[in-house]
């Protein structure tokens, strides 16, 4: 089975309906607000917007290789036997031993779940050649003519919390897999 923070987030917070929909891969309807994150974000890798001063010269921003099509920062990891994670990394900051989330919201980067950062660090720590995530960051991006960001929280990341994404993951996973009889 395969699922990403969003599937676990859905199911995990009762939104079966949609957790369902985007397990079957149906695209689901974009608010304006959904848009408006999208387009930031497009806007934020395309242009390589180092938007916070903790961010290195060799940071890796998601998007697309213009020459091979290959999707940068997409990662499809086994968390077991039965179970795979897919995500998108805003920002992969090997230098700093950290991952950057961009928030197109109106919560404070301390609002958000910190469960996302820590399953991202559980994934990458799981790839054939490990990355070593020290730090997960979520940043709140603006844009008031300008894109920019002026809130943003850093989370140090340890092996407790990749137990605790890992428990977190066959958990919600688990769930779904019996729900619907897989």
């Amino acid at each position: 089975m395969r699922v990403s923070w969003s599937i676990l987030n859905a199911w995990a917070r009762g939104d079966r309906d949609n957790a369902c929909r985007m397990l079957a891969g149906i695209e689901t309807e974009k608010t304006p607000a959904m848009e408006r994150g999208i387009r930031l974000h497009r806007t934020i890798a395309e242009n390589k917007m180092k938007l916070i001063p903790i961010i290195s010269k060799n940071a890796v921003f998601e998007g697309v290789n213009d020459y091979s099509g290959v999707r940068i920062n997409y990662y499809r990891v086994a968390l077991n036997d039965w179970l795979y994670l897919s995500l998108v990394v805003d920002v992969l900051d090997e230098d700093n031993n950290l991952i950057i989330d961009w928030k197109a919201s109106r919560k404070k980067s301390t609002e958000h779940s910190k469960m996302q950062i820590y399953l991202y660090a559980l994934a990458l720590s799981k790839l054939p050649v490990p990355k070593k995530i020290k730090y997960g960051v979520y940043a709140t991006v603006k844009e008031n003519g300008k894109i920019y960001c002026d809130d943003y929280s850093i989370f140090k990341i340890n092996n407790k919390k990749l137990d605790l994404a890992y428990n977190y993951a066959i958990t919600i996973a688990g769930e779904i897999k019996e729900a619907l009889g897989l």
